[in-house]
């Protein structure tokens, strides 16, 4: 089976050492770990979010995909790391955006798509989102696929 961890860690409900004893088992369980750069160098101890995913990925996950926002992402796997920039689109609501792109991302894992084009595709997903307000404001397939399509 494929697992997906997006940690989605809250240290203001729960401190860092016991979120951390709580994600191990998950970490080493899990195929993809979906992180923040807040959330992988939380879990990995480090500062620098780059570092923290390479200790992630040692961890257990065959891939991490660090989320970075208006950056884009980084992915981390066996084969070496990949950054896929972002694309640029006017913002309305970031709410839900990494649940998009996590979306995004399994998606094209599931379809068994290279590690660019699945970078590539959650993140105009997520793109796609804070095109709109709201968190449930996800867009469809072929919405994603024209927006491909248009941006080359």
């Amino acid at each position: 089976a494929v697992i997906s961890f997006d940690p989605n860690l809250r240290p203001e409900l729960l401190g860092v050492d016991v979120i951390k004893r709580i994600c191990e088992p998950v970490l080493r369980a899990c195929t993809v770990l979906l992180p923040s750069g807040e959330e992988a160098a939380m879990l990995a101890g480090v500062e620098d979010e780059i570092e923290a995913a390479r200790m992630l990925l040692e961890a257990g996950p065959k891939i991490v995909a660090l989320k970075q926002g208006e950056k884009g992402c980084t992915i981390f796997s066996s084969e070496g790391e990949m950054s896929v920039p972002a694309f640029r689109v006017r913002e309305v609501d970031p709410t839900g955006a990494g649940d998009a792109f996590d979306g995004g991302f399994v998606v094209g894992l599931l379809r068994g798509w290279d590690y660019r084009r699945i970078g590539r595709f959650a993140n105009a997903v997520a793109g796609l989102k804070v095109t709109r307000f709201g968190p449930m404001e996800v867009p469809t397939l072929s919405e994603v696929e024209a927006f491909l399509r248009a941006t080359g």
